[in-house]
């Protein structure tokens, strides 16, 4: 049974049983609402920068601190706490809706972080023994039997939280996130110090060593084993080994930074608007190991945590306490047969961004002041969140209705997604034969990623679309290792389900292909395919498939794409596709084919081109013939 059964059997429960009684019939949304509204609210303020995750440390430079502790201390002020903004689960307090009282709400609840971190700081000797000893337990035995764990790497709590849309459940984000480790890894692994690399292969050749003497004598004469300290020696040359290991790259590594973190991108869907073309510099990487840390970091992180989360809360979070009140009150809606939830969530792209207001004045503002009116072009400090989130859930839950002014934004982008996806396909052929050809790995990813004509597209040549889905669909397993893919619409690759128990899986379980992919799949003719295999909102129920299930994910992978550039352009001033429409994308694509094709370049002049004696020969007698004729 998945979650959308489960959903589905709820929705229709309640048709007939009314157990929602304010509202007669429940919607995705509501039901989402209900189990996400604290974690919503969490992803709002962690986007308006309300809670201090980031600090500046001397010799290290920035880091992110968000360990379970602290975000046991933050869930207990406020939200289920007997002194949080909430009177109960679905409710917040009238007083912190009233704007009088901003000042007084604020200073009390300063106090009360004050005194839980005191608090914690008085019971930091003992939480600091507790992590301590859980630590051991938890990780002694694993360190034992692969010590190479220490040097792998996880996605940070920070980064869970950033990374994470509105209204999305813990298995969906789950799934999200490991689509992307492996590429994540990849990408960090290019990222070498060849000081590093020489004194750790030097490390491990003299202790590979010395633990290969031994095992030779070991097995020549067990009585060596007696010898004091033989074994400790023994296993600690083991372990220096396999710790050397992590820091010598793979012989074979492709650098590829760039690629690696648009295919991030796709499966992540957030990333720094600095990031895009920076990704081989080390200061993205080093931001980007912020999200991407070591588990070594992670537990050191942990074992800090009692004695670095009263500082945060008494020197950081405090002085904070004015903002909350406003954000609480200005990002608050109540919602029929649900209650109070963050208005983010609402996934309304009308409304914009709403600054706070800490003015001093004890007039409450107007509401023309709160609240402003705005098209999705014209909220760039919002990196796409809402935007990308209301993608995600109409594509998670393609059922649902989304409001008028929603669903015209949602069909608005798919066509634009499809359109850039058909035109790019259509102007390189090296792009649209990935898909029907078999590629395994970055590798063959990357072969066929340099389309011809690629300097005259610019800035759009980078936004390949078309190769970025099927290398995402291909890395994901979606395709199968042949030498053509079947194009039929009934993709016949995933028919398996879970049975017996509630199924991770992300997407429905029944569901039409739709987006670019599903374009790609649909047909070998992608020209006057309209919105391929998309459905637009309000139409007729689209055809189920249940193979069709992990299409889902690369669906939003080219949709978080196309939003990611979008948003990244507008920032820079410059025009959706770099063009003013596609006839211009394809009439200059086309005029440089044309060029390509006249001759070779001259090496010193680039803009100098020669014609052949041939040619002149051929296009004279050409010119004679025709004359005679």
């Amino acid at each position: 049974m998945t979650w959308h059964e489960v959903q589905r059997r709820l929705l229709e429960v309640q048709k007939e049983q009314q157990m929602c009684i304010h509202k007669q019939e429940l919607t995705e949304l509501d039901i989402y609402h209900r189990i996400l509204r604290f974690k919503n609210y969490m992803i709002a303020m962690e986007r308006k920068s309300l809670l201090p995750f980031k600090h500046s440390i001397p010799l290290m430079g920035e880091c992110a601190f968000y360990s379970i502790g602290l975000k046991y201390n933050l869930d207990f002020l406020l939200f289920w706490g007997p002194w949080s903004p909430f009177e109960n689960y679905w409710k917040l307090k009238d007083e912190f809706k009233i704007y009088h009282k901003r000042k007084q709400l604020a200073e009390e609840l300063s106090k009360k972080i004050l005194w839980i971190g005191i608090a914690n700081f008085a019971l930091s000797p003992l939480i600091l023994l507790w992590q301590i000893l859980y630590s051991f337990f938890r990780y002694a035995d694993t360190l034992k039997r692969e010590p190479s764990m220490l040097g792998s790497r996880r996605w940070s709590n920070y980064a869970r939280l950033y990374l994470r849309h509105y209204n999305e459940l813990d298995h969906e984000f789950d799934a999200r996130l490991n689509r992307g480790y492996r590429l994540a890894n990849k990408y960090m692994d290019i990222f070498t110090s060849q000081l590093i690399v020489i004194l750790a292969k030097n490390v491990a050749f003299f202790a590979g060593s010395v633990l290969a003497v031994l095992v030779v004598l070991t097995v020549i004469d067990e009585d060596v084993l007696a010898v004091e300290h033989v074994l400790t020696t023994m296993t600690v040359a083991g372990l220096i080994v396999t710790a050397c290991k992590v820091f010598i790259p793979d012989e074979h590594l492709v650098y590829c930074p760039e690629i690696l973190m648009r295919n991030i991108l796709a499966h992540v869907h957030y990333m720094p608007p600095d990031w895009s073309g920076n990704a081989h510099t080390s200061k993205v990487r080093n931001e980007f190991s912020i999200f991407f840390q070591y588990k070594v970091a992670y537990l050191f992180e942990e074992l800090l945590s009692p004695l670095v989360t009263p500082i945060v809360l008494c020197f950081s979070l405090r002085h904070k306490s004015m903002e909350i009140v406003d954000f609480f009150r200005n990002f608050t809606v109540d919602v029929v047969g649900v209650g109070d939830v963050c208005s983010f969530a609402q996934l309304d792209v009308r409304k914009r961004d709403n600054k706070m207001d800490d003015r001093d004045d004890e007039e409450e503002p107007q509401p023309s002041l709160r609240t402003n009116m705005f098209t999705p072009d014209q909220s760039p400090s919002q990196e796409g969140k809402i935007q990308m989130s209301l993608m995600h859930f109409h594509l998670t839950n393609p059922e649902w209705k989304p409001p008028k002014e929603c669903s015209l934004f949602i069909n608005d982008i798919k066509e634009k997604a499809n359109r850039n996806t058909t035109s790019l396909s259509i102007f390189n052929p090296v792009t649209q034969n990935m898909v029907m050809s078999s590629q395994g790995s970055l590798t063959g990813y990357l072969s066929g990623l340099q389309p011809s004509g690629a300097g005259a597209l610019g800035e759009s040549a980078t936004d390949q679309y078309t190769s970025l889905a099927s290398s995402i669909a291909i890395q994901s397993g979606m395709y199968p290792q042949s030498t053509q893919v079947s194009m039929a619409p009934s993709v016949s690759g995933v028919h398996h389900r879970l049975r017996g128990a509630i199924s991770t899986a992300e997407g429905p379980l029944e569901r039409s292909i739709g987006g670019p992919v599903g374009t790609m799949q649909g047909s070998t003719s992608m020209i006057g395919s309209g919105l391929g295999g998309y459905h637009s909102i309000g139409s007729s129920k689209p055809s189920v498939d249940e193979g069709s299930l992990e299409l889902l994910s690369h669906d939003m992978s080219v949709s978080a794409l196309y939003l990611h550039d979008l948003q990244s352009r507008k920032q820079r001033g410059q025009g959706q596709m770099g063009y003013e429409n596609i006839e211009e994308m394809r009439a200059r694509n086309l005029w440089q084919r044309q060029d390509s094709n006249q001759g070779p370049v001259h090496a010193g002049m680039p803009n100098i081109q020669e014609k052949r004696e041939e040619e002149e020969k051929d296009s004279g007698n050409t010119e004679t013939i025709a004359k005679s004729v």
